[in-house]
């Protein structure tokens, strides 16, 4: 999201499937964008150099973009393995019949995922025009055996920054092979004091449950026994499809945030299950190295 511009895409988009040069194994580069690690879990660079459009109009002329960014934090990691509240977790497991197949499961479909929050600082030219970026920012992995969008039904991750530098990451998931609802997040005030969030009273199925998330609301959350009212306006709302045969389907929404109060901004996914496949036409114009690992991904 550019100020006075709007949301910049890829021109592929809403398609996200990208590949590196064939000769690039070792590194994090696609469509432009190259991510380079300079001191784990402390800093990394990012740089792009291309062409972008305008989300609210494609047919609008591409505008050259370059990107020169540092990501560093002084936080650590928020790794939802180890530091999730354990009651909470536990009573997101206690809801779901317990079977011999329903734990087998919760090994097979595990994803060790972890987040953390920094802030980005650097240059973004935009049409030849240098603009200075500080930014806060936020960063996450997800890892396992499988990482397969298709175990998802939806799920909702608001992420906050505020004016008085609060700031956290609050969800909820259904995952229906593993939690029908399962409270994910992490708040960190602006000491820079991190709390897993133990409670959210929004209601999945009453939200956006038919595809189309809502763009003004509220709903209340609890971290470190301190309860939050957030309140969510909706700026602008492009989606875009995940995965190898688009087996998610991503409303990616800009956001202005008010927690207790407290002005803010931030963005806000909605992912569900998409069903209805990667359009052929896209698919044929893979190149031919990766090409043949498509029919070993759509397996797995």
């Amino acid at each position: 999201m550019v100020p006075n511009t709007g949301v910049l895409t890829l021109p592929c988009h809403p398609d996200t499937v990208t590949f590196r040069p064939e000769d690039a194994e070792d590194a994090f580069c696609a469509a432009g964008l190259t991510i380079s690690l300079l001191t784990p879990v402390k800093s990394w660079k990012l740089q792009f150099s291309g062409k972008l459009r305008l989300h609210s109009n494609p047919k609008d002329d591409p505008k050259d973009v370059k990107i020169d960014l540092h990501w560093v934090s002084n936080l650590p990691l928020f790794d939802y393995d180890t530091d999730m509240d354990v009651m909470t977790t536990a009573q997101a497991f206690a809801q779901e019949p317990w079977t011999r197949q329903y734990f087998q499961q919760l090994r097979e479909h595990h994803q060790t995922h972890y987040e953390q929050m920094g802030h980005l600082q650097g240059y973004v030219t935009l049409d030849g025009e240098s603009h200075n970026i500080y930014l806060p920012a936020f960063r996450d992995h997800s890892y396992g055996k499988l990482r397969d969008w298709r175990l998802m039904h939806r799920y909702v991750f608001h992420h906050i920054f505020l004016e008085n530098g609060c700031k956290g990451v609050v969800g909820v998931v259904c995952q229906p092979s593993t939690c029908s609802r399962l409270v994910l997040g992490n708040w960190w005030c602006n000491s820079g004091k991190g709390a897993a969030v133990t409670w959210v009273d929004l209601d999945l199925k009453q939200h956006g449950e038919r595809g189309t998330p809502p763009k003004d609301y509220a709903f209340t959350f609890i971290a470190g026994g301190e309860q939050h009212v957030v309140e969510v306006e909706v700026v602008a709302s492009p989606q875009h499809y995940l995965g190898w045969d688009w087996e998610a389907r991503m409303v990616e929404t800009w956001v202005k945030y008010r927690v207790d109060g407290v002005s803010g901004a931030g963005i806000c996914e909605w992912n569900y299950r998409h069903c209805e496949g990667r359009p052929e036409e896209l698919n044929t114009q893979d190149p031919e190295w990766a090409a043949k690992y498509r029919p070993k991904y759509l397996a797995a």
